[in-house]
């Protein structure tokens, strides 16, 4: 929600996968990832993919 109102700067763990997931998926449906390509990358790269507990 909060990049939906405009942010585009915060300071976050940058090991945490789960949550760079969510900004990405979140790019893609908010039409910020132009023909998702960002995303797609993303996920050939197995970077969507949570490690299993």
């Amino acid at each position: 929600m909060a990049i939906y109102q405009g942010l585009d700067a915060a300071i976050l763990d940058p090991c945490d996968l789960a949550l760079n997931a969510t900004i990405i998926a979140t790019e893609a449906l908010l039409g910020k990832d132009e023909y998702c390509l960002k995303y797609l990358e993303a996920y050939r790269q197995g970077k969507l993919e949570l490690p299993q507990k």
